[in-house]
């Protein structure tokens, strides 16, 4: 339990984070929060599932559901979430870090992951607000699109508000913008996007035709056995980076075989030792090769019944409305500095 009596997982931040003025002080971190919630409510919705497991574990599925939703709620009590009107919303980082890194606007890949678990606590719970957060954080994702040749391109991070203005210097951002970096980041990204798709919210068959179009023409050079990777800019990838989402599968099989074929499975297996693609971590790409994307191969969006309850009430048929729009011309363009965002969202 921390000092505003919510509770979480506390510790020392990473030394990048860390406030110099502050180095012993231990927070909570957002992302963890959300992963193990996501992984709780996946967990009650098995468990619920059937007859057996229900009356063994079911007790503990309500326990865990609860915890989820505490830890996922809490981040609204202390403001980290942030609605932003019709371009969507966000989440923006813990307080206690130094201040160029605190109560900053989350990148892409970690609101992939709150995407995710939004849509798991819905399933979970059947409470409308986590999957209009769902929404909203993947309109946002969409309204910073940028367009060219009928392909997306997109940045690690964009400034969505005042609390993103860089304390030392009014005239600068906290934060750098530019493509992303890192190959995980970029399959995360593409990811919430298919994702709300196969729920039938946000993004249509045209916006992952666009997504396909950018892994297949941009990322990857086509080669089976030896490829080349860039970012989404084009320019070429650090070494030991794949740009490829494996949740792009059910639509080519090209990245199919990238993401799952025999080459893959040998790099798997190779990482199995490794803390962040061996042992338990593995088990999100084994359901997604033989559970989630088999589950959505007909290429239309397979995840519909778990929202018709959310779309049936008016008031959330509404919400989608307003925030729906198509991604025209070159799409979005980064305000650089603050003086290019206007109008500027509050503190």
């Amino acid at each position: 339990t921390g000092p505003d009596g919510l509770r979480g997982w506390y510790g020392l931040p990473l030394e990048l984070f860390r406030d110099p003025a502050q180095p012993d002080r231990q927070v909570d971190c957002q992302l963890t929060d959300f992963v193990v919630a996501g992984l709780m409510a996946d967990f009650a919705r098995a468990v619920r599932a059937d007859d057996t497991p229900r009356e063994a574990y079911g007790a503990k599925a309500d326990e865990y559901v609860a915890l989820a939703q505490e830890l996922v709620d809490k981040w609204d009590a202390r403001g980290n979430y942030k609605e932003l009107d019709e371009t969507g919303a966000v989440y923006i980082t813990e307080a206690g870090l130094k201040p160029t890194k605190g109560h900053l606007t989350q990148p892409n890949n970690k609101h992939a992951k709150y995407i995710r678990a939004l849509l798991s606590l819905y399933a979970a719970t059947g409470k409308d607000e986590y999957a209009a957060k769902a929404i909203r954080l993947g309109t946002r994702f969409k309204r910073t699109l940028s367009l060219a040749d009928d392909r997306y391109a997109w940045n690690y991070w964009n400034p969505a508000g005042a609390w993103d203005i860089n304390p030392d210097d009014a005239a600068q951002w906290k934060h750098w913008i530019g493509a992303e970096h890192r190959s995980g980041y970029y399959s995360l990204s593409v990811s919430a996007a298919v994702r709300l798709y196969e729920h039938g919210l946000v993004f249509d068959r045209a916006d992952i035709d666009r997504f396909l179009r950018t892994q297949t023409q941009v990322c990857w050079n086509g080669g089976a056995q030896n490829p080349s990777w860039f970012r989404t800019d084009g320019k070429p990838a650090d070494a030991g980076h794949e740009y490829v989402c494996p949740l792009l599968a059910p639509f080519d099989p090209r990245v199919h075989d990238l993401a799952f074929g025999a080459r893959a499975q040998a790099a798997r297996l190779a990482a199995k030792d490794h803390p962040w693609q061996g042992g338990p971590v593995a088990m999100e790409w084994l359901e997604l090769k033989y559970v989630t994307c088999p589950r959505w191969q007909s290429g239309e969006p397979s995840e519909t019944d778990t929202m018709k309850p959310f779309l049936a009430k008016p008031e959330n048929r509404a919400l989608v409305n307003s925030l729906a729009f198509t991604v025209e011309g070159t799409g979005y363009q980064a305000p650089l500095t603050p003086a290019d965002m206007n109008p500027m969202p509050g503190k």
